[in-house]
């Protein structure tokens, strides 16, 4: 073993290769120094320890059951160093052990075949130190797998906290249509970029990273078969990518520290991505473009924004940004689906909740469902919805303001309560409309237009507070309209255009209530009663 022991630059320089079930042990000591160690056949370990600077190595082992460990300054510091290795003629159950003390290194890993680096708990090669280890500042380490069952691993800085390791660059790319892949960067340290590439099936993605400034991108193409992401990020200014195409996908991004920022893109069917940020200033945009999809984000802060959108049908959105959180924004927007459903809670101050849905026609059997629930000052809630749709909107604070729009068979129920609400429903067949709003200032307004399949138009305001205004304006068949506004200066306007109208118009307890109905067609009726003082009401039928 002494003989294969290289200790000079001079003999450094001439490589080694090695065959047959041999170990190969290579240490450089000094700067410049180049190391070269091929091995062929099976069972072979080589061994490459540098302590210097601007040193190169490069390992090549062919064949099966190779293992080799290079490790660069120890517990010293050696900058500028290049290590390669590669594990290659598509063997299997090789193993690669890669641990880098220092600046500015280069660490590339290349493996062919299937079963290399067992590093999975309880596996050959399960204990530290594993995969690609690197402590130091502005090193770049690339770990590439081609075949099945392959996993890899790097990890940047200390578990501890207290490694230094900033500025890094670490990827892993395991490619070729390959199955059950692990892939698992640990990040600890400012500023460091983590990015995972994986094609194939079944495959799994871990990022974890622990400071300020990371980044960290994922990308898995998996021929429409299964894959993971998980992507756990703790500290500030933190950004997460992650990009799946295949069926069946799961994306869960979990960031908690200021100034996160997650992206999810999933193209297949039945996709699920999860993201949970708690922090200052997060943003969070999803998009999925395959049926029976799931998004879930929850941002519990201030100066969070969620931007959902989901084309297809059968999907499902919700978002909930609470924890007291100020100027929360969340906006969904499903396309040519059947049966979605958008789910937004904000609790806190200045939100604003916008949704769009678009269902197939009616003999179809389309249908909607949106519900958001704002509790706070400045909200504002809109939501677009065609055919079947299903709506409700409750708004507690100040300064609420909802809209909502619907197309054939829709029934829309807004609930504000307290000051300066305003709602207004604009429905077209077969509507169904409640608005009650209990507080001063509020304004309502419903229209509502027949001609759908069932012509049912069914209409109810009750505001209970002061200045309250409400105008309803129903053209078809069978509308039935009830306004009650107890309060002052409320004024109620009713117009039906059709038959089988009814119209109750109720002012109590008030001042200065006027009350207006327009009713035309056949089978009308109408009822005004007015308690309080200055009261006026015209009706008019024909």
């Amino acid at each position: 073993m002494n003989k294969k022991m290289i200790l000079g630059a001079i003999a450094l320089s001439m490589g080694v290769y090695v065959s047959a079930q041999s170990t190969s042990s290579v240490s450089q000591n000094g700067s410049g120094n180049t190391g070269n160690v091929t091995q062929t056949a099976d069972d072979h370990r080589s061994v490459v320890r540098v302590y210097g600077n601007n040193n190169k190595t490069n390992v090549t082992q062919e064949d099966s059951d190779q293992n080799s460990v290079i490790q660069i300054a120890g517990n010293g510091g050696s900058d500028g160093n290049k290590v390669t290795v590669n594990q290659l003629a598509s063997g299997e159950n090789n193993n690669a052990v890669i641990y880098v003390a220092g600046d500015r290194n280069k660490v590339k890993m290349d493996q062919k075949g299937s079963n290399n680096n067992n590093l999975h708990p309880g596996a050959e090669f399960s204990a530290a130190p594993r995969g690609v280890d690197i402590y130091g500042n502005g090193n770049t380490t690339w770990t590439e797998q081609v075949g099945d069952n392959n996993e890899a691993y790097i990890k940047i800085g200390d578990e501890g906290g207290t490694g230094n390791a900033n500025g890094n660059y670490a990827e892993i790319r395991q490619h070729f249509t390959a199955e059950e892949n692990m892939a698992t960067i640990d990040v600890t340290g400012n500023n460091n970029f983590a990015k995972i590439d994986q094609d194939g099936s079944f495959d799994l993605t871990t990022i974890n990273q622990s400071g300020d400034g990371n980044r960290a991108i994922t990308e898995q193409w998996n021929a429409n078969n299964t894959g993971e992401i998980f992507i756990d990020q703790s500290g500030n200014n933190n950004v997460a990518n992650s990009f799946q195409d295949g069926n069946s996908s799961l994306s869960d991004i979990n960031q908690s520290g200021n100034g996160n920022t997650a992206r999810v893109a999933q193209e297949g069917r039945n996709a699920d991505s999860d993201i949970d940020q708690t922090g200052d200033s997060n943003t969070a945009r999803v998009d999925q473009a395959g049926r029976n999809s799931d998004s879930d984000i929850l941002q519990e802060g201030t100066n969070s924004t969620a931007v959902v959108s989901q084309a297809n049908r059968n999907n499902y959105s919700m978002i909930e940004q609470e924890l007291g959180g100020n100027g929360n924004t969340a906006r969904v927007t499903q396309t040519a689906g059947v049966w979605d459903e958008s789910y937004i809670n904000q609790s806190g101050s200045n939100n604003n909740a916008n949704v769009t849905q678009d269902g197939a026609n009616l003999l179809f059997v389309a249908g909607n469902i949106s519900d958001i629930d704002q509790s706070g000052n400045g909200n504002k809630a809109k939501v677009d919805q065609t055919d079947l749709n299903f709506s409700t909107i409750n708004q507690e604070g100040n300064n609420n303001t909802a809209r909502v729009t619907q197309t054939n068979g829709n029934i829309s129920n807004i609930d504000q309560i307290l000051n300066n609400n305003t709602a207004v429903v604009e429905q077209t067949g077969t509507n169904v409309s409640n608005i009650m709003q209990g507080g001063s200032g509020n304004t309502a307004r419903a229209t509502q237009s027949g001609g759908g399949i069932l012509t049912l138009n069914v209409s109810g305001i009750n505001q209970s507070g002061n200045n309250n205004t409400a105008v309803l304006n129903q053209t078809g068949e069978l509308n039935v309209s009830d306004i009650v506004q107890d309060g002052n200066h409320g004024v109620a306007r009713v117009t039906q255009d059709g038959f089988g109208h009814l119209s109750l118009v109720n002012q109590s307890g008030g001042n200065n209530n006027r009350a207006f109905v327009n009713q035309s067609g056949s089978f009308q009726d109408s009822d005004v009663m007015q308690v309080g003082s200055n009261n006026t009401a015209n009706v008019i039928q024909n």
